[in-house]
């Protein structure tokens, strides 16, 4: 009795783990109307347009109504995601 079968069950089976985890996506999210600019590797389209996503910089779930999506590399991904925040221009005061 030979166990070829088997392992072969366990080789395809390894071999698609292994496919499956290198087919991430990655992406760059911005809000146009804030300028402000995410990154993400997983995004969730709801009801209406809007994205629902984690945030790789800050772990934050953000839920943008408007965005402008690309595709990006995942070195890019890598590059960006650790960048830290720019700073923001302080807006007027009302008077």
């Amino acid at each position: 009795m030979t166990r070829y079968p088997l392992k072969a069950g366990y080789v395809l089976l390894l071999s698609a783990a292994l496919l499956a985890g290198g087919c991430t996506t990655y992406y760059q999210i911005q809000d146009p109307v804030t300028g402000d600019v995410y990154y993400a590797d997983d995004l969730k389209t709801l009801d209406g347009g809007a994205v629902r996503f984690i945030d790789a910089q800050s772990g934050t779930e953000v839920t943008v109504q408007n965005s402008d999506i690309k595709e990006i590399s995942k070195d890019e991904y890598n590059i960006r995601r650790y960048e830290p925040e720019p700073a923001r221009e302080p807006s007027g005061e009302m008077k």
